[in-house]
């Protein structure tokens, strides 16, 4: 026969499903050592989650605790009343968990945050540098008022995305756990940097620059495509030293030609390859010879002259990049 350490030990490597499943089996047994162990590893599971944030992961978890509960008083009768003071526990824990994942989870947060225009600059401007004061993020968001300002930041902080430190006039604000998990899943990942850029693309289309350009901004400056595609704004803004500073940045974190060579037929649809072609010759040859600040962006202007078949002219290029 079983006894009751092997059985609580077996419990240890059954998932949040089988558990549950278990411990239908063990209110029919009417064993309730087991039944106290299971809720203790319940219990656990819970308090693990929310101590590391991983809110998002609760979903299964009250999916779970809400059939067994359903099925534990199924008709308005408990299936085993000597049972009822631990299952009344695991109600309360239900109750915490749905109201946490309900109003702190994840989605929900990116989505208060999407409401406030420029939201996502915000996020990524205190990731990068940790901890900004008021008039900072006034000017972040392109807000008049210092009152408007913190009424946006108080909606920020009620939703648990920045915290706020200090008092009165020494006022400053860093991201809380929530709103770094929310910068690294939903603003920073590859997925939401293509997804912007996609964007931009599209503003570019329009003629909309700006917003193209915030789009940019939030992919960041360790993308090399976006920062191509923020050069490329600077260039039709005749902005030739941001630019230069753009394409020699994106070149030294290294640009994928798949990508790029996309990017120029893209470009090329929209009228708009020539001109960048044009931009990277006036950024190198303005002079009799090629700043070395700038020289690393010939390779692009290489890759142009390549994806045109033109593979000469293109070596050329590369040599002197």
């Amino acid at each position: 026969m079983e006894n009751k350490s092997d059985g609580s030990a077996a419990l240890l490597v059954l998932s949040i499903d089988e558990l549950f499943k278990e411990a239908r089996k063990v209110v029919e047994s009417e064993d309730i050592g087991k039944l106290s162990d299971i809720g203790t590893l319940l219990t656990q599971h819970f308090c693990k989650k929310i101590a590391q944030f991983r809110i998002e992961e609760l979903s299964q978890y009250n999916e779970c605790m809400v059939k067994f509960l359903a099925w534990f008083a199924w008709g308005g009768e408990p299936k085993w009343e000597e049972a009822v003071p631990i299952i009344e526990k695991w109600n309360t824990i239900l109750e915490i968990s749905q109201e946490i994942f309900e109003t702190k989870s994840l989605k929900k947060a990116y989505g208060k945050l999407k409401e406030i225009p420029r939201g996502e600059i915000l996020i990524s401007s205190l990731s990068e540098k940790k901890i900004m004061k008021t008039e900072d993020i006034k000017d972040i968001l392109k807000i008049n008022t210092k009152s408007e300002a913190l009424k946006v930041l108080s909606s920020l902080e009620n939703a648990g995305i920045i915290v706020r430190e200090g008092e009165g006039k020494n006022v400053w604000f860093s991201l809380g756990m929530l709103g770094m998990i929310v910068y690294r899943e939903f603003i920073r990942s590859d997925k939401a940097d293509m997804i912007q850029i996609i964007g931009a693309l599209r503003d570019l289309s329009k003629e909309e620059l700006e917003k193209a350009k915030e789009k940019l901004l939030i992919a960041g400056e360790k993308e090399p495509i976006a920062l191509c595609l923020l050069g490329i704004i600077a260039l039709e803004s005749d902005q030739i030293e941001e630019a230069g500073m753009r394409f020699t940045r994106a070149s030294e974190l290294g640009i994928d030609k798949g990508k790029i060579f996309l990017i120029f037929y893209i470009l090329e649809i929209m009228g708009r390859l020539e001109r960048l072609k044009d931009g990277l010759q006036k950024i190198n040859f303005q002079k009799d010879e090629t700043s070395k600040e700038v020289k690393s962006t010939l390779r692009i202007l290489g890759w142009i002259y390549e994806y045109w078949k033109d593979i000469s002219r293109a070596n050329e290029l590369k040599r002197l990049a």
